[in-house]
């Protein structure tokens, strides 16, 4: 079965990398980026297991981005968590039916979220992607 495959964006150069290592060390296939229009662009070309997203970024915000992902891919939409300390994160996130996970969190809490919202849209899928609880 092939691993999940999950888009990250985060302009925070040091987050993004521990989400993509403890992503990837639990059996996702993760691509990352702080771009959100590049995000928007790998998404395009291949629609991934879930979205995880921060709001406050240079250039396009990932409400933004989520907005532009539900327009392209209408009902189809991939789950979303949005990882973010911005206020406007709980909003954005009942807007968008989006999940939230503020800032800061713990990397086991990201695991349990993503594992969660991949296992919904797809029973099989996510069941092999257990973590232990290191951060």
């Amino acid at each position: 079965m092939a691993a999940p495959y999950v888009v990250v964006v985060e302009d925070d150069q040091d987050l993004r990398r521990m989400m993509e290592s403890i992503l990837t060390k639990a059996g996702f296939e993760v691509e990352s980026t702080a771009d959100a229009d590049v995000a928007f662009e790998r998404c395009r070309e291949r629609t991934p297991s879930l979205i995880i997203t921060d709001l406050m970024m240079p250039g396009v915000d990932g409400a933004s981005l989520i907005r532009r992902l539900q327009r392209w891919f209408a009902e189809s939409t991939p789950p979303v968590i949005i990882a973010s300390a911005s206020h406007s994160r709980f909003e954005v996130g009942k807007e968008h039916n989006a999940k939230v996970l503020p800032k800061p969190f713990r990397m086991a809490d990201l695991l349990d979220l993503a594992n969660t919202l991949i296992s919904a849209k797809d029973p099989q899928s996510a069941e092999s992607h257990q973590h232990d609880e290191t951060q």
